[in-house]
C-alpha cells in the first residue's frame, strides 16, 4: 500500500522538476525515474489493494479497474494532444504531473482507509 503512495509522489515531483527544468540531462534522468517508477508494478498492487477491500467482488473490482484504465487509454492521449496543440509541449508535463498529484491524493486515501480497516498501527509497537 505504501508503494502505491510512493510511485505517484516521485513521478509528480520528477514532472515538476522536469516542467521547471527542461534540459536534456533532466530529461534523461526524468526519463529513468519515471520508467522506473511506472514499471514498478503499481497497477498490480492497486488492483490486489482493492479485491483486499472487497474479497467477495473480486471479479466485479477487476472489471471496474480495467475498464477504468482503458477509458483513461483512450481519453488521456487526446486531452494531452490538444495541450500540445493549443498550449505547448511544455504544458503537457505540468497536466501529467497534475494527473500524478491527484493520483498520489487518491493513493493517500486508499492508505488512510486501508489501515482503518485492516486495522494496521500507525507505528510499530516496541517489544
Amino acid at each position: 500500500v505504501y508503494i502505491i503512495v510512493l510511485y505517484p509522489l516521485l513521478s509528480t515531483l520528477m514532472l515538476i522538476i522536469l516542467y521547471s527544468y527542461p534540459t536534456p540531462m533532466m530529461c534523461i534522468i526524468g526519463g529513468f525515474v519515471l520508467g522506473f517508477t511506472a514499471v514498478g508494478g503499481v497497477l498490480q498492487l492497486a488492483l490486489t489493494t482493492m479485491a483486499e477491500f472487497f474479497p467477495s467482488g473480486k471479479g466485479k473490482v477487476l472489471g471496474i479497474f480495467f475498464t477504468s484504465s482503458s477509458v483513461a487509454t483512450a481519453v488521456i492521449p487526446f486531452f494531452i494532444g490538444w495541450i500540445s496543440i493549443n498550449l505547448g509541449l511544455r504544458y503537457v508535463m505540468l497536466s501529467d504531473a497534475i494527473i500524478a498529484g491527484l493520483g498520489t491524493l487518491l493513493a493517500v486515501v486508499v492508505l488512510i482507509r486501508y489501515r482503518k480497516i485492516f486495522n494496521i498501527p500507525k507505528r510499530a509497537e516496541k517489544a
